[in-house]
């Protein structure tokens, strides 16, 4: 498998790509869930 493989050759890369999507993951779900329905506002 290609993770895999990657993994193997530079687990520093795959750590750091993984984080990145479990952040990006994150980020998405803060965002869907925590937005001010009625009244919107521009602190991020």
């Amino acid at each position: 498998m290609l993770s895999n493989n990657l993994l193997h050759v530079t687990p520093g890369l795959g750590i750091a790509v993984v984080a990145f999507g479990i952040y990006l993951g994150g980020e998405a779900a803060y965002n869907h869930f925590h937005l001010p329905e009625d009244h919107p506002t521009t602190h991020h």
